[in-house]
């Protein structure tokens, strides 16, 4: 059945709920209908299209809140110039046939929405949205009774409207878990076609709350923003990123990717959102916040004798002669430290007073003040706003890219008094204890040490593969901007991104010859780094051509410089 509501009631019903805070507060005449579709305020300029699906009446696993999160997005979307199309508890073939015709309408242009809350699972890497009638008992059965997501995304992808937003509450846990042979948590990573933001409840591979109240606990803070005037996308998502990861004491995270080169804005551009936020503020971190700062997800390097050097020829100078090292034993960072780790860390630094925000950059407030991390370049993907450092949303999984040398070094030693280690550096004069337990950046040595393989060393041009393009991003197939880590196949050893992706830290000073001159065993580099100071770089990183990639090639930067990293620590 289809029925035509005057805006104007929508909005009346929408003011009036979110206005009084009423947690019971519904529209009875929506909430029990099969489909509706609602008209739009006129007021916001371009066409705007939104289908809208809430599904909770399933037989085996009901949810309580995706049929009033589905009503109150509906209600609000189209208070804000949306014309929606909202479905509830349908089947597979009614969500087939809403995607159809939302896909022809997204063809007329304009800003396209589509917004789900009920079961979605992923299996073998493909999301899948669980419709009213599903009737699935084995895993090979759930990409013929269910909606694959990417239909939705392939809709819009092809419409080639203004621009795209497609969101997922959907991230519960799998209701058949116990019938399927593997048992993937939440929904998997997907690429956003052009001008399309992907937003999820949770972050991929986790698990997303059903809430306590009336909505669900995404929905909930994605609603309290939605209507704010002035508040750009992704500032709102940082709003309700905080406002879920408070609530769930950090074990929710929206998550999200964009690859929009526009910005966009809900409620319109007038207004002043400082008018309409109120976050309380909080300088104590609780111990599920802590416990979830930077997980301990190091890999042992066993110790060993290796060919250190261009073996393979093609490099520069400063990679020969080959010689043979020793290394000790030392555990290494999976991944590259990525922005979120990065925030989460310095944010501590800051509510402690070790560190401050000077101007547009981060400094630490003792010593020589250095800068840590750059703000301000085009390429910062971290901000600093309203006196809190933030991910831009859909970045919070990519590698630090604005840090520096001393940045490196100063996020390694809060990260151990964090954890409870004798940090590793003195950061009077920047030297390095070589006794400590704590967490420090990696040697030159250790580092293409771990890059060859360590004892399982291949003998490979770059980290895992003599092809470039299945480990590692660069010029070619990056698109020129950062990736999130451990997208492409790691080494021997487990490591990701130890080609390409981004350029990483090492301890050692640069010496151009150093290598006909070094020390055998566990090298610590030249004493300083010569006329220009430079500290090494090594790895190659999005925007550089293949042979940067190379296990064995070299580079250097001033330690000022803003680059990537991974963490280190001594195995004794």
């Amino acid at each position: 059945m289809k029925r035509t509501i005057l805006i104007l009631t929508l909005i009346f019903i929408c003011l009036l709920t979110f206005a009084k805070g009423d947690p019971d507060a519904v529209d009875p005449e929506i909430s029990d209908t099969t489909e509706v579709e609602l008209e739009a305020n006129t007021n916001f300029g371009e066409k705007r299209t939104a289908l809208v699906i809430g599904i909770g009446a399933y037989e085996n696993a009901p949810l309580r809140n995706p049929e009033n999160d589905a009503n109150d997005m509906a209600v609000m979307l189209a208070s804000i110039g949306f014309d929606v199309t909202l479905k509830i508890n349908c089947s597979l073939v009614e969500m087939e046939d809403a995607v159809r015709d939302f896909g022809d309408d997204l063809l007329q242009g304009g800003i396209g929405l589509f917004y789900y809350s009920g079961h979605g699972i992923q299996v073998g890497g493909q999301n899948y949205l669980i419709p009213a009638d599903s009737n699935i008992q084995r895993e090979d059965e759930v990409k013929y009774n269910a909606l694959d997501a990417s239909l939705v995304l392939s809709k819009m992808d092809s419409a080639k409207n203004e621009l795209n937003i497609f969101i997922l509450d959907a991230c519960r846990n799998n209701p058949f878990e116990r019938s399927f042979r593997t048992t993937e948590r939440g929904l998997s990573i997907v690429g956003a076609p052009n001008e399309t933001m992907i937003i999820y409840a949770t972050a991929p591979g986790e698990v997303a709350s059903d809430g306590t109240g009336r909505n669900g606990t995404f929905t909930k803070w994605f609603l309290e923003y939605l209507p704010i005037p002035g508040l750009k996308i992704h500032d709102m998502l940082l709003e309700v990123k905080r406002g879920v990861s408070d609530e769930t004491n950090g074990a929710q995270r929206p998550w999200t990717t964009d690859d929009l080169t526009q910005e966009f804005y809900f409620a319109g551009m007038a207004g002043n959102p400082e008018d309409y936020i109120q976050r309380p503020i909080t300088t104590e971190t609780t111990s599920e916040q802590e416990s979830a700062i930077i997980s301990d997800d190091l890999i042992l390097v066993e110790g060993g004798n290796f060919s250190m050097g261009s073996e393979n020829g093609g490099g520069g100078d400063d990679e020969q002669p080959v010689h043979t090292v020793k290394v000790s034993s030392f555990y290494m960072g999976r991944y590259e430290v990525t922005n979120q780790e990065v925030v989460d860390v310095f944010t501590r630094g800051i509510e402690s007073g070790a560190l401050f925000v000077d101007a547009t950059t981060l400094k630490n407030n003792y010593g020589d003040k250095q800068e840590l991390l750059d703000l301000d370049s085009e390429y910062c993907q971290i901000v600093y706003s309203r006196g809190r450092l933030a991910v831009q949303p859909g970045k919070e999984n990519n590698p630090v890219i604005e840090i520096s040398w001393y940045g490196t070094v100063v996020f390694c030693n809060l990260l151990s008094e964090i954890r409870g280690y004798d940090p590793a550096y003195d950061l009077s004069d920047w030297s390095y204890d070589f006794t400590s337990n704590g967490y420090r950046i990696p040697t030159e040595a250790e580092w293409e040490y771990a890059a060859k393989g360590g004892n399982n060393h291949d003998g490979y041009e770059y980290s895992g593969s003599n092809t470039v393009g299945d480990v590692g991003w660069y010029d070619d197939n990056s698109g020129y901007k950062t990736h999130p880590v451990g997208g492409k196949s790691p080494n021997s050893l487990g490591l990701y991104d130890m080609s390409g992706n981004v350029w990483e830290w090492c301890w050692d000073w640069y010496g151009e010859d150093y290598y006909s001159s070094t020390s055998l065993v566990d090298p610590e580099g030249p004493d300083s780094g010569g006329y220009w100071e430079d500290r090494v770089l090594r790895g190659g990183s999005w925007n550089n051509l293949v042979g940067g990639l190379r296990v064995a090639n070299r580079s250097r930067f001033f330690p000022g410089k803003e680059i990537g990293f991974r963490v280190v620590v001594s195995a004794f």
